[in-house]
């Protein structure tokens, strides 16, 4: 295709580059009418700490797992609150953000968008709603202020980031930082609450262990009391001296260490029947109008502790019965008298008294560490802000006028080659027909002035037997048409 042909062809396509021009030129205009929104980011971390009211082993806390979904769930419940009507309400209350706007600060473009953003904004309500009414100031503060938090938990982290936006970059920084300290203090508040419902637990299983561990030492007590015995210490130590004087003796110290030990282990099969397995806690998440409950199902330590026990007391028994055994193929037909009955009971109230001791100091334990949290001082899963101040956005990161203006040229293209379409297949009206212009006559072509061409010598040669046939009154219709008075007739052969 020729260069002029080509720039004919163009020329026919016009209306899509003018239209496709003006719709991006408008519709990047039109971004300037929605409202700017500066971003502000910060940073939590979701963190395990070294102790916890829900942990009672001795052990230190950060040599055992950790289990990462814990984390992680409270997580997921912190994304939830930090959004919460709670924080935007306390975030407003702070900065004032209800209060009236003043009109005069604003130029003549500002109240401009101001007018364009309210009626788009009425407009869209009368189409949603069928009627505009406006908000109370507080509500809507409150209402575009939790809109504008934005919380969301790092995949595969223990890091939550909040975002605000706003529509002056001050202002977003205000916002973020006002909400961040709201949602740590909230974070904080919850988990001492947490652990004083906790304290008021324990404090009744303490009382009701102190009672168990007296009523055992009041036991033991009365038994010695009633049977003139000594102490079970003291009595023990007395067989334990006496353990290398004779087979015999040792035979029957070694009944009395069995006996003993079944004795505890009867008594913590007993404690070990009436303790739960696990622990569970209910609490109950309050987010504005709506609120969850959350069971948490811990593992007891008392009950770990009192299987810890039984394993270590049939282990005792095992060796006895085997010592016993070894002792009595050495004695053949000697026989052992009797365990004393009354050593048996004085042991069995004795293991009884060590049982209820273990469980109290467990629960003290718990007690002791629920006292710390609710203090304050101490927390297991702990939102942490770890940036001083939020971020102080540059730039808007809304709206991306680059996207409008895409969008609009896009737009644009499309109704200009719509218009092209229509343009050709329209029909021509009468006022159009009548001002077209016939072609010359073949007589009034002088065929001297052409160039002398292959093309244009071809050209002469035609119009020279159309001009000869015209003289002849053969053609009765314009030139070109190939059709005289007589019917057609071919100029090229």
């Amino acid at each position: 295709m020729e260069p002029h042909e080509m720039w004919v062809e163009m020329r026919r396509y016009w209306r899509v580059a003018v239209v496709a021009v003006l719709g991006a030129i408008l519709a990047f205009g039109l971004s300037f009418a929605v409202p700017r929104e500066y971003e502000s980011t910060t940073m939590f971390l979701i963190r395990a700490a070294d102790t916890s009211y829900q942990h009672t082993d001795a052990n230190p806390q950060g040599n055992q797992f950790i289990d990462l979904t814990s984390g992680l769930t409270v997580g997921q419940t912190q994304v939830e609150l930090a959004t919460s009507r709670t924080v935007a309400e306390q975030v407003v209350d702070e900065l004032d953000l209800d209060a009236p706007e003043n009109d005069e600060e604003q130029g003549p473009i500002g109240k401009a968008l101001g007018l364009v953003t309210g009626g788009l904004t009425r407009g869209i309500a009368y189409i949603t709603h069928g009627h505009y009414r406006e908000p109370d100031p507080y509500e809507k503060a409150v209402g575009e202020v939790q809109g504008s938090l934005v919380a969301e938990v790092q995949q595969n982290s223990w890091v939550l980031n909040l975002k605000c936006y706003a529509g002056e970059a001050e202002e977003a920084q205000q916002i973020c930082d006002t909400a961040s300290q709201v949602i740590e203090a909230e974070s904080q508040a919850r988990f001492r609450e947490n652990a004083e419902n906790q304290v008021e637990f324990l404090t009744e299983e303490l009382t009701r262990m102190s009672n168990e561990v007296t009523a055992a030492a009041q036991a033991l007590a009365d038994y010695e009391s009633e049977n003139d015995i000594v102490t079970a210490n003291d009595a023990l130590n007395s067989l334990d001296a006496q353990t290398a004087r004779s087979v015999p003796q040792q035979i029957q110290d070694l009944t009395i260490d069995l006996a003993s030990e079944q004795a505890r282990l009867a008594s913590l099969q007993a404690d070990l029947a009436g303790t739960p397995e696990f622990q569970t806690s209910n609490q109950q998440i309050v987010t504005g109008r709506s609120s969850t409950d959350v069971e948490t199902s811990l593992n007891n330590p008392t009950y770990s502790s009192l299987q810890s026990q039984i394993d270590t007391t049939n282990a005792n028994i095992a060796s006895i019965e085997a010592e016993l055994a070894q002792l009595q193929g050495l004695m053949g037909d000697l026989t052992v008298e009797d365990v004393n009955n009354q050593q048996v009971e004085l042991l069995g109230l004795q293991a009884d008294l060590d049982a209820a001791n273990i469980a109290y100091q467990a629960v003290a334990s718990q007690y002791e560490l629920a006292v710390v949290a609710a203090n304050g001082s101490e927390t297991r899963f702990d939102l942490t802000l770890e940036q001083d101040q939020p971020t102080l956005p540059t730039y808007p990161a809304r709206p991306l006028r680059y996207l409008y203006l895409f969008l609009g040229l896009f737009i644009g293209a499309l109704a200009g080659g719509l218009l092209t379409w229509m343009h050709s297949h329209r029909p021509l009206s009468t006022d159009e027909e009548g001002d077209a212009v016939a072609p010359p006559a073949a007589d009034e072509i002088d065929l001297t002035e052409m160039e002398p061409t292959p093309a244009a010598e071809t050209q002469r040669i035609d119009l020279t037997r159309l001009k000869a046939l015209s003289e002849q009154g053969a053609v009765g219709e314009p030139p070109g048409t190939g059709r005289g008075n007589g019917g057609e007739s071919d100029l090229h052969g």
